[in-house]
């Protein structure tokens, strides 16, 4: 009973510092919740960002906006019937506050391409294309089954044609090994799938084409992502380690097929590269794109500058292959959101006014 007392006093607490930041125009009648316009979010934001830039830097001149942003449990209205049980994704749906908070975040970077992980399907980004980002340009959209058992995919919404898409979700990529998390595993020595399947999506650079002409836009004008979710959580690091070395084996298939193709591999890592499992990715020649540029300061954060989660760790990555570069004066960046003060329960951090994600936006300029 006393920590779930101290919980709620400093859940009371959170709100009440919440309630202070907002301009006074914002702070309805008694008891009911703050409008979360633009200005509400940024007031908010500006109290409780931890990491990252306040404001994202302006685009290049001719540059390309990518940007890789885990938005957690993108889920529309719909109830799928697939899922079921512990599955079951009736009453996840995104809150219109959260809806609001990630909508922000994406305008403010305002991205030409946009790699999002911890989407639920097509139809829930198409769901959140329309009620969030209506007018942002994303005329083109992809997400496909990674073979995930929550139906959990990754989604591209993109200002430029999208000319291929393809997934691996059966691939075998090891076997399973004889302990999970330190107990005997059930799957010992069964065929190991991807945990997410990559999704492999190609980007014609060009304004728009006719659908008779994607096939001929030259090379140099096409961008391949590989947008990745890796298996989380502790134990997993077998499962991590051989997802590693089956998106490189990817990345050398895709280069062979066309020696000339700009590959980029993107996506929420699941935990730093320091465990190695990104060893096989950064050996087949893709670089962090943090290591390719200048890093800007961040300036009233108490982390570092590539601090992609609210627990300040670096998990989401974009990292460039053969032939992509950065656009000249392009600074690599990480937009900061409302992360909660330590302590505070993370199902009680959602619930803040203005929180986004547990991640978030990680964001490049590309070279045309």
């Amino acid at each position: 009973m006393p920590r779930k007392r101290a919980g709620v006093c400093l859940s009371s607490l959170v709100m009440a510092l919440v309630a202070g930041a907002l301009p006074a125009a914002a702070q309805d009648g008694a008891g009911d919740p703050p409008a979360l316009t633009p200005q509400t979010i940024r007031s908010i934001t500006d109290q409780f960002r931890k990491h990252g830039l306040a404001d994202a830097p302006a685009k290049p001149d001719g540059a390309v906006r990518l940007a890789t942003y885990n938005i957690h449990d993108l889920f529309d209205a719909d109830d799928d019937p697939a899922l079921r049980d512990r599955n079951e994704d009736s009453g996840k749906t995104m809150t219109p506050e959260r809806r609001a908070a990630t909508a922000h975040a994406l305008r403010a970077i305002g991205a030409d391409i946009l790699a999002l992980q911890e989407v639920e399907s097509f139809d829930a980004l198409e769901w959140y294309r329309r009620e969030a980002l209506a007018d942002m340009g994303y005329t083109y959209a992809a997400s496909e089954d990674v073979g995930h058992s929550l139906g959990m995919e990754q989604g591209v919404l993109s200002r430029f044609p999208i000319l291929a898409t393809q997934t691996w979700a059966d691939r075998v990529i090891g076997e399973h090994p004889p302990l999970y998390r330190g107990r005997p595993n059930r799957y010992a020595g069964q065929p190991m799938t991807f945990r997410r399947s990559p999704l492999m999506v190609e980007v014609g650079l060009v304004e728009e084409a006719d659908e008779a002409d994607l096939g001929i836009i030259p090379e140099d004008q096409r961008l391949t992502l590989l947008v990745v979710h890796a298996k989380t959580g502790d134990g997993s690091e077998a499962w991590r380690a051989a997802e590693g070395k089956a998106i490189a084996a990817i990345v050398g298939e895709l280069t062979q097929s066309r020696p000339e193709r700009r590959i980029v591999v993107l996506g929420d890592f699941a935990v730093p590269a320091g465990e190695g499992h990104l060893a096989p990715l950064l050996n087949a020649g893709l670089t962090d794109v943090f290591a390719a540029g200048e890093v800007e300061s961040t300036a009233g954060t108490d982390a570092d500058a590539t601090a992609t989660d609210i627990d300040g760790g670096r998990n989401c990555l974009i990292l460039l292959g053969e032939g992509v570069s950065l656009a000249e004066g392009a600074t690599p960046f990480v937009l900061g959101t409302l992360a909660p003060p330590e302590r505070l329960d993370r199902r009680m951090a959602y619930r803040m006014p203005g929180f986004a994600s547990d991640h978030y936006p990680v964001v490049c300029d590309l070279a045309r």
